[in-house]
């Protein structure tokens, strides 16, 4: 078969139903994130990932160096963008392949909530290895799409499962909830028989199970080669040591109404439009149930009363394994099945307007009112979803913004320092650089808009020394190895430091024993 041949076949075997999602993904996703993916916004992190192999098996993430080799370990935005939309299209189109979505408007509102979704504009504060965190997205995602599609799929699916988790571990949440999500459509749309939709069940449970083991192999043999050790961040070296189900469960409800809410003395519109999203799927879900009279199926209205249960636990699993654990927004991708789950209502009232509304014993006059107020149902989840699509953009837009300014004031800090070392030639000869204590706001890392949007700050982008001789030594050239902590703490106790002014008063930049010092506050 030669190439032009085969490129026929594939685009044959293409459904309309995918290009809709990928124009969409495009469509909305360049809105979202195009000013992050044609601009160089760093933040902490990115500064010291300039160009960095990814290799942080110490933090469990044993396979996150070839998911970001694809696009070379250089933080080219616009290259892992455009990669990162290729697999949200990707895994947008398993996501409805799985859940079997129909019309056209639900293609097109469910692909752009995915890449518009807070955790995608988080992920995309660290573009540097958003890539690889966006494969691993889509290798969850095919893990669990063969699992509950084919009888054998468990198998590859333990393998993507094993990839996936071992590029970053939070995404096992959002594996999760495509299973829940996939069983409750499955639960209120389908007769599938109970049996057959538990055999599938086993097989995820098989996929997790051997997955992981396999990950902890492999992930156990890769920190012996390398001679490395779990850190203690995120409790990533802790996990599975203290169980504490109820203080996790609590705080998990706890996470789960934040996430939709923020604090309730600051509610804006993002808040409001999560609420009548969730009031518009619980109506849309009770609607279903009476409908059907699940009632009179008491194991399958269990199953449904005990997924639905398990939602906010899912979302924030992580936390029975480790009690140190911090939910940031990039690790709550999950909690965008929820909005799906309502698109899932929505792609199925069509036909139950016209058809199973119409009940037995219920007067014409009935009938017709049941239509109509699934027709108005059905408008208000498009429009509530649209305008959650469009506040996500806002939301990126806002961050990208916010990021970029506080970009621009690090930089214009960094010139202003360099000049001042260039003016003193004594301060050029020192061979160490160390910063004593920090600028007000260099510690916060993330904005509270409502949502919280971790990766972004209106502070400056430096918090330590290596910040500081990284840019010094990118933008101005001039070559400084940061002091250790220890030599730091021992400066900051000396006579000399302490009467020193913090900047940027004259004098708080001085060459102390060899070492370039710049006192920043009193405090550390």
């Amino acid at each position: 078969m030669n190439p032009e041949t085969c490129l026929q076949k594939i685009k044959q075997k293409i459904k309309p139903s995918w290009v809709t999602i990928l124009i969409s993904v495009f469509l909305f996703g360049l809105p979202a994130h195009a000013y992050a993916f044609f601009n160089y916004i760093p933040n902490w992190d990115s500064v010291i990932s300039y160009y960095s192999d990814q290799n942080t098996i110490h933090l469990g993430r044993c396979f996150l160096t070839l998911a970001c080799g694809i696009s070379s370990y250089y933080d080219l935005s616009w290259v892992n963008g455009l990669l990162s939309l290729i697999y949200l299209s990707v895994t947008a189109v398993l996501i409805c392949e799985l859940l079997s979505i129909r019309k056209k408007s639900t293609l097109i509102l469910l692909s752009a909530l995915l890449v518009t979704f807070p955790a995608v504009t988080s992920t995309f504060g660290y573009l540097y290895t958003a890539d690889g965190y966006m494969l691993a997205m889509l290798c969850m995602t095919l893990a669990i799409y063969l699992t509950l599609t084919y009888r054998f799929g468990f198998l590859p699916g333990a393998l993507l499962l094993m990839f996936g988790f071992g590029c970053y571990q939070a995404y096992i949440t959002f594996a999760a909830m495509l299973v829940i999500v996939y069983s409750l459509n499955t639960l209120l749309h389908t007769q599938t028989p109970l049996p057959d939709l538990a055999r599938k069940w086993l097989r995820a449970l098989a996929c997790a199970g051997i997955g992981y083991v396999l990950y902890t192999l492999v992930n156990r043999i890769l920190l012996s080669i390398q001679h490395a050790t779990l850190t203690d961040y995120q409790g990533v070296s802790s996990l599975g040591s203290d169980f504490a189900p109820l203080s996790a469960a609590k705080q998990c409800l706890i996470d789960f109404v934040y996430f939709f809410t923020g604090p309730l003395h600051h509610m804006n519109l993002y808040s409001v439009l999560n609420l009548c999203m969730l009031a518009l799927l619980l109506t849309g879900a009770l609607a279903r149930i009476v409908r059907k009279k699940l009632w009179r199926s008491p194991a399958r209205l269990f199953f449904i009363v005990l997924f639905a249960l398990l939602i906010p636990f899912v979302c924030y699993a992580i936390y029975f394994l480790t009690p140190d654990v911090s939910y940031h927004m990039l690790m709550q991708g999950g909690l965008f099945f929820i909005y799906a789950l309502l698109l899932v209502l929505y792609d199925h009232a069509g036909s139950e307007t016209t058809d199973s509304s119409c009940r037995a014993g219920d007067t014409p006059v009935q009938n017709h009112m049941h239509m109509r107020h699934g027709i108005v149902w059905q408008w208000l989840c498009v429009l509530v979803s649209a305008l959650i699509v469009y506040n996500f953009i806002l939301i990126s837009n806002i961050c990208y913004r916010t990021q970029e300014t506080s970009v621009t004031r690090s930089l214009y800090e960094i010139s202003r320092l360099a000049d001042t070392i260039y003016a003193e030639g004594s301060l050029q000869e020192c061979g160490q650089i160390a910063v004593i204590g920090r600028r007000a706001g260099s510690s916060i890392h993330s904005l509270n808009l409502p949502p919280d949007m971790t990766g972004f700050s209106d502070g400056v982008i430096m918090t330590h020394s290596l910040h500081y001789s990284l840019l010094l030594e990118r933008y101005h050239g001039l070559s400084f190895t940061p002091a250790e902590e220890n030599a730091e703490k021992a400066l900051a106790e000396s006579a000399v430091v302490r009467d020193m002014p913090c900047y940027p008063a004259e004098g708080s930049v001085r060459a102390v024993s060899g070492t370039l010092v710049i006192k920043l506050s009193d405090t550390p």
